[in-house]
């Protein structure tokens, strides 16, 4: 496998896949008893749950390719879960189907490549109808996994077979892939799902209540829903409060936490930064490592921390699909060195301005 060494993924983590990932099984963290007649829809989500029921009513002939996006824990594992369901309950001929995250599609091919079992990652992969495979935009720092994504997809487009992706980015935001690949996402059919609204947090809620047999009080419901925030990030607070609201409104108010006003998106924020350093927000994106662009990156880093509600895996991701740890790294220097430094705290608070004012630009 020469062209695994000489694009540089390493041999030391060729550790041997899960067995369930050996054997083709559902994703180890897929939603229980995930189907797409179970998920609440709302304005968020119903482009992206229409999409996918017609991929299942369908068998795939709907469309080839299919694309979710959205942001971590808005529910792209829940709908792919779901086609999976939706397409083996079908009534008629099975259709085989591999269904795995992206970590576990490159742990098994670092092991395949080092062990000498590519034949079997091959044929184990080729021989599927239809694969789906979660958060694609991992692969942006693989270059030998992403070649070979690429062979597989292209195979399995060429004898009429199906592909179903989920995205934390869209595929323009995404830097490091090659352009082959990057050209196979961008020509998906693509839907996106977005954290839901505040009648659709009030919908998880009471699924979540009713599921765990219990009922809510308009007054707890209310507070439980209050917050902003993905879906993944509803059920939490729902696991948190949901024996506090036995006890008094008071308590489950608490337990869901407070309400944070809505800030400048990613891209407002990226916006602000370049313009105020006169460069183009994809250089910021990049995977440059000059000065002149890692230390606006840094500032960008810093603000979508203080004002954004993203993760840092989140933000990771915006940024070209880097290691949450960079942008741990990068906020924790920016605030060590506000203390010291002037200039680099005048920059900071005007376009933490700037992007403020321009938060309602697009994301």
């Amino acid at each position: 496998m020469a062209t695994v060494t000489a694009l540089g993924e390493p041999r030391a983590k060729a550790a041997p896949p899960s067995p369930a990932a050996v054997r083709g099984d559902r994703a180890a963290s897929a939603p229980e008893g995930a189907t797409l007649a179970a998920t609440v829809v709302g304005p968020w989500n119903r482009l992206a749950h229409e999409a996918a029921r017609r991929f299942v009513e369908t068998r795939g002939a709907w469309s080839r390719v299919l694309l979710v996006t959205g942001g971590e824990g808005n529910g792209k594992s829940h709908l792919l879960a779901a086609v999976d369901a939706g397409l083996r309950d079908a009534p008629g001929r099975r259709t085989a189907i591999a269904r795995a995250s992206c970590d576990d599609f490159m742990r098994q091919f670092t092991y395949a490549a080092t062990q000498g079992h590519m034949a079997a990652f091959r044929q184990k992969y080729r021989s599927t109808e239809v694969l789906l495979l979660d958060d694609v935009d991992r692969l942006s720092t693989r270059p030998a996994t992403q070649e070979e994504f690429l062979h597989l997809f292209d195979h399995l487009e060429s004898a009429g077979r199906n592909v179903v992706l989920s995205s934390r980015v869209k595929p323009r935001d995404i830097t490091g892939l090659n352009r082959p690949l990057a050209s196979r996402l961008a020509a998906a059919m693509q839907v996106r799902i977005e954290p839901p609204d505040d009648a659709g947090r009030r919908n998880l809620l009471q699924l979540a209540a009713l599921r765990d047999r219990r009922t809510l009080s308009p007054d707890i419901l209310a507070a439980a829903a209050s917050p902003a925030g993905s879906a993944r990030d509803v059920l939490a607070r729902w696991g948190r409060m949901r024996e506090l609201a036995t006890i008094s409104v008071g308590a489950a108010t608490a337990a869901a936490g407070p309400v944070r006003p809505p800030g400048p998106t990613l891209h407002a924020i990226v916006a602000a930064v370049a313009g105020h350093y006169g460069l183009k927000p994809a250089e910021i994106s990049g995977s440059g490592r000059s000065r002149r662009l890692t230390v606006p990156r840094h500032v960008c880093f810093h603000l979508a921390k203080k004002l954004t509600a993203h993760s840092l895996q989140e933000i990771a991701a915006y940024f070209g699909g880097r290691n949450h740890a960079t942008v741990l790294y990068a906020c924790r220097k920016v605030a060590l060195d506000l203390a010291s430094d002037k200039e680099l705290t005048r920059v900071v608070a005007a376009t933490e301005q700037r992007a403020v004012g321009g938060a309602k630009l697009p994301g």
